[in-house]
């Protein structure tokens, strides 16, 4: 059996379409062996689907699992790109509270014993501290008075001095994080700061951030957790202030394959780009990982590959001097490309 595990090619595939582009290009090149496509997601967009959840019918944005007493909610819904007009909320300006507030509603219905928060594809860089809000922190500036404001980057700059949180042994209990990358907070190595870019920050606001950030370890001093930097600081708030658990996305979504891994001949995973956030735990890093704990080879294909963090077959879908993909059926063609010359060159 060939074992497709991939994540969406960012802005033109989803995962459910990678895997079935690769599956052609097996067909296509003579494999007639058994073929299992999985879609696979590290926390981010896709989570939920992954994992087999459905849409909840009184919840907007959030999701359960079978069973229905576990829910799933992607923060990347609440506070993603799309949540957000760039060309008028700047970076500073972003709360994540949207997505505490929907938490703590999901808490409150008494209908779920766990929560399982999707940390990736956010647009936020708050530390966490909206989302915080949102489920029921308060925040005081030097004064001692109550900063009723959503949580940003400016208002944690400006105002922030403390937080006190009644309930928070509480919820605690019942949530738990799914990120999508290991990451510091402020440095050193990969940290929060890797990202800001991204999310739209330039050099005035990146400084901000930096200061913001480092004023919330002054304020939460202590141990760290090998998620602080996920998405914005999302990862700080849930592991380290909230003291929940946080794990993995792409390590909890394998657990919960239903395969027979005996079966299994050989892995192929693959996303839109293969960088040095890769090895922070996106799902190409974690199914090299599954590969090897379970002895199964594992071809990982990138839609650009800027560097090559050690996986055992590395390959991109971009040719030399080929520019970006500018469509999803673009995207496909040279999917099943790469496929097709990687695996059947060998005589497969």
């Amino acid at each position: 059996m060939i074992l497709i595990a991939c994540d969406k090619f960012k802005g033109t595939l989803s995962a459910s379409e990678a895997g079935e582009a690769i599956r052609r290009a097996l067909r296509g090149g003579g494999y007639s062996g058994e073929i299992s496509v999985v879609a696979m997601a590290d926390g981010g967009e896709g989570t939920a689907a992954a994992l087999g959840a459905e849409p909840d019918s009184a919840l907007a944005g959030v999701s359960v699992l079978p069973g229905g007493d576990v829910a799933v909610v992607e923060s990347s819904t609440f506070v993603g790109r799309a949540c957000f007009d760039f060309a008028t909320q700047n970076i500073l300006d972003r709360s994540s509270f949207s997505l505490g507030r929907t938490v703590r509603s999901a808490l409150e219905s008494g209908r779920f014993k766990n929560i399982l928060i999707g940390i990736g594809g956010t647009a936020t860089a708050d530390g966490g501290m909206g989302f915080l809000q949102g489920l029921g922190a308060e925040f005081r500036d030097a004064e001692g008075c109550t900063v009723s404001e959503p949580m940003t980057p400016r208002i944690i700059m400006e105002r922030m001095a403390s937080m006190s949180f009644p309930g928070i042994g509480e919820w605690r209990k019942s949530i738990c994080g799914l990120s999508d990358v290991r990451a510091s907070l402020s440095g050193p190595g990969l940290s929060a700061m890797d990202f800001v870019r991204q999310k739209g920050a330039g050099p005035g606001e990146t400084g901000i951030i930096r200061g913001a950030l480092a004023k919330l370890q002054d304020i939460f001093p202590g141990v760290s957790s090998d998620f602080d930097g996920a998405r914005g600081g999302l990862g700080f708030a849930i592991a380290y202030v909230l003291g929940a658990p946080c794990i993995s996305g792409a390590d909890y979504v394998l657990s919960h394959l239903d395969i027979d891994l005996s079966k299994v001949e050989l892995i192929i995973t693959g996303e839109g780009s293969v960088d040095r956030q890769t090895s922070g735990g996106k799902v190409v890093d974690a199914v090299n990982r599954f590969g090897r704990a379970h002895a199964i080879p594992v071809l990982s294909i990138g839609g650009r590959v800027v560097e090559n963090p050690g996986y055992q077959e590395l390959v991109s879908t971009m040719l030399p001097g080929e520019q970006p993909p500018v469509s999803p059926s673009e995207a496909v063609f040279r999917l099943e490309r790469t496929v097709r010359e990687k695996l059947f060159s060998k005589n497969m």
